[in-house]
């Protein structure tokens, strides 16, 4: 993995894809309760080939962003719903829930931590914040994992479509579908995501965008 220092990105040309940044947040469950957490260096977590989340999906995540203001300060939009929407998330893959505030607490630690990768205020880039929680726990047999990780990492972006802040042609689709009546959908779990790829291979090869599920 290559890291990239701050002065050496082009600000103005950012795309919406992994770059590294020097610091993320971890936090594990064991025993029935969350540890302090802590700030460490990032890169690689090591994990169980028998891990929940590997056998089963057992995972969920959040998608926010920091942005510099005008005169310099550091904004947040609304991180108190991502933060709700994440226990909402925990409940429904039976994970155990992580606090609110102490959410709150360790985004904006990470994003302090990472604060000269967050992009210019004339860059239309923000540095996106992605917390997750995984079962790493061991299991054979589908049924939740005993031990979790809590990650947060920051990635500077540009725009999530290529065509900038611009409109963008999408396609219905009707073949596939996103999520069922009864389903996960309204979670934001790792599962949710794998089988929308295909559908957006598929019509992105068409010249669209993205996909609407109907």
């Amino acid at each position: 993995m290559i890291k990239i220092e701050p002065d050496e990105i082009d600000w103005k040309n950012l795309q919406f894809k992994f770059i590294a940044t020097k610091k993320m947040f971890l936090s594990d469950y064991r025993n029935g309760k969350w540890d302090e957490g802590h700030i460490l260096d990032f890169g690689p977590v090591e994990i169980n080939p028998a891990a929940c989340v590997l056998n089963y999906g057992q995972g969920i995540f959040e998608g926010m962003k920091a942005l510099k203001t005008k005169n310099g300060e550091i904004t947040l939009f609304r991180p108190e719903e991502n933060a709700k929407r994440f226990k909402t998330s925990a409940d429904r893959m039976l994970m155990p829930k992580y606090d609110v505030a102490k959410f709150l607490k360790a985004v904006k630690k990470v994003v302090r931590r990472n604060e000269e990768y967050i992009p210019p205020y004339d860059s239309d880039g923000a540095l996106y914040i992605r917390p997750l929680m995984i079962g790493n726990g061991p299991i054979v047999g589908v049924k939740p994992a005993n031990e979790y990780k809590f990650i947060i990492f920051t990635v500077p972006v540009g725009p999530y479509f290529p065509e900038g802040f611009k409109g963008v042609d999408l396609e219905i689709t009707k073949e596939y579908t996103r999520a069922a009546p009864g389903g996960t959908g309204a979670a934001k779990t790792c599962c949710n995501y794998a089988g929308s790829m295909l559908p957006a291979k598929l019509t992105k090869e068409k010249g669209f965008a993205q996909v609407i599920f109907l």
